[in-house]
């Protein structure tokens, strides 16, 4: 089971510090969460562009979604706020790879410059947020035009809450936009509220999937049936009819600048602080503007500003 699950997205910790003990690959290896696992993944390669220069993985945690880009782009760019899941994921893929980076930060003060990326993926990150506005406005300066923003969240509007809502089992009206933590570290979001979010910070009216499946249906096909992904067959529909408890999106942002181009990683890295390119100087990172350096630690680029 997880161990050091966060009670409470209040307790004083900086954003990077709740998760930073959190035993992930535990928390994937539950046989619900099994099935959740293949359905999200499985969503995730569909919406991804197949090829591209460039992409970051917003959030990446211990790398779990590491094999749905891996051959799809020329850099990859692994991006959390947490050293301890960071070096998981470098042990695990990136060793023998010399276009992965791993970079330790935080999401809504990227260290990188306008139109670094063609895609970005964020994917089970805007739950732990309640805020999101100077998250889209990251997203959206650091994309390029035509790039893709695949992202995800818990539904607040699922089928599950509105029927227990109607049921009176529930208080809180899922079809209010107003966000809530429904359970401890979890927040749930309304798609109205998401979409207000993203067309304020510039991007398109996304397109949905809706991630979600029947334990039994599950378990059934698990046993005959040794194709095809459970879920996957509704998806469309649950996204479209915005019932699915997570809703998996793809948008645009509008009038990006081109796609910066360069192979080398030190032409997109700024200051998270001042935006200033900063200079690789024997192994640190260092601002011209405010002296602050960034370090490399056993392979990850700590570039959080705090």
């Amino acid at each position: 089971m997880v161990k050091k699950l966060p009670v409470s997205l209040n307790n004083g910790k900086k954003r990077w510090e709740l998760y930073d003990d959190v035993e992930y690959d535990a928390f994937w290896k539950d046989w619900d969460k099994n099935f959740q696992d293949k359905l999200e993944k499985y969503l995730i390669s569909k919406m991804l562009p197949t090829r591209g220069l460039r992409v970051i993985d917003v959030g990446c945690g211990h790398g779990r979604l590491f094999e749905c880009y891996r051959d799809r782009f020329h850099t990859v760019i692994l991006f959390d706020g947490s050293i301890n899941l960071l070096k998981k994921a470098l042990n695990k893929y990136g060793k023998s790879r010399d276009n992965v980076f791993f970079i330790a930060g935080d999401v809504n003060l990227l260290p990188f410059r306008e139109a670094s990326f063609d895609c970005v993926l964020m994917i089970r990150v805007l739950q732990h947020l309640f805020e999101l506005e100077n998250t889209f406005s990251e997203i959206y300066r650091v994309m390029s035009r035509a790039g893709e923003f695949v992202f995800s969240y818990h539904n607040k509007q699922n089928a599950h809450r509105i029927l227990n809502w109607f049921l009176g089992r529930e208080t809180d009206n899922p079809f209010s936009q107003k966000s809530k933590e429904v359970s401890p570290a979890l927040v749930s979001h309304h798609p109205a509220y998401i979409e207000k979010g993203l067309h304020k910070a510039g991007f398109q009216r996304p397109y949905y999937l809706g991630a979600v499946y029947l334990k039994q249906i599950a378990r059934l096909r698990e046993k005959i049936l040794s194709r095809g992904v459970s879920g996957s067959h509704w998806a469309r529909f649950m996204g479209k009819l915005w019932l699915a408890p997570w809703m998996i999106g793809r948008t645009r942002p509008r009038n990006r600048p081109e796609l910066m181009l360069g192979s080398k990683l030190t032409g997109l890295l700024v200051c998270p602080i001042c935006r200033v390119s900063v200079q690789d100087i024997q192994g640190t990172y260092l601002c011209p503007a405010c002296d602050r350096k960034f370090n490399i630690q056993e392979g990850i680029l700590d570039f959080r500003p705090y």
